[in-house]
């Protein structure tokens, strides 16, 4: 299933799935309503996670009080996920890595194109463009001014 969400005029696009049920006694279809349901979720999720909205269920964030925490003002520590293969870092950037530069940058309250202005500065290129290793750089540039 193929989900499209818009925000500010910028659109997200994600397939989501989802397994047939089926009946165990006899293989047949449960309800093909629900499943393309729960494909369509799962898109949209996805879409919902490159504008950073649900980035702490897939980052690794700190939430025992240790100061790092978004509350009152404070800003937020994100940290890569710990799923991110650890050798690979010319391929194109994850969602999770995109939803992480977007976040940050809200957190400064730059608009989305102060986040395409800064990494065509940057980088020479949009943020849906970067290698992994340039949107680490980034995210690692967005962190350093969210302490300051």
């Amino acid at each position: 299933m193929l989900g499209k969400l818009t925000a500010q005029g910028i659109t997200k696009s994600q397939f989501g799935k989802s397994k047939i049920t089926r009946s165990k006694a006899d293989r047949s279809i449960v309800s093909i309503g629900d499943d393309l349901k729960a494909a369509a979720t799962d898109s949209l999720k996805k879409c919902a996670t490159l504008f950073g909205i649900g980035l702490h269920l897939y980052l690794d964030v700190p939430s025992n009080g240790s100061g790092n925490s978004h509350h009152n003002g404070h800003t937020q520590q994100y940290n890569q996920p710990q799923r991110e293969p650890q050798n690979n870092d010319s391929g194109r950037l994850t969602a999770k890595q995109l939803s992480a530069i977007f976040s940050l940058a809200k957190d400064r309250q730059w608009s989305n194109k102060d986040v395409r202005d800064f990494t065509h500065e940057m980088f020479g290129k949009m943020p849906d463009f970067l290698t992994k290793k340039e949107a680490s750089a980034v995210i690692q540039h967005l962190q350093g001014m969210n302490r300051d």
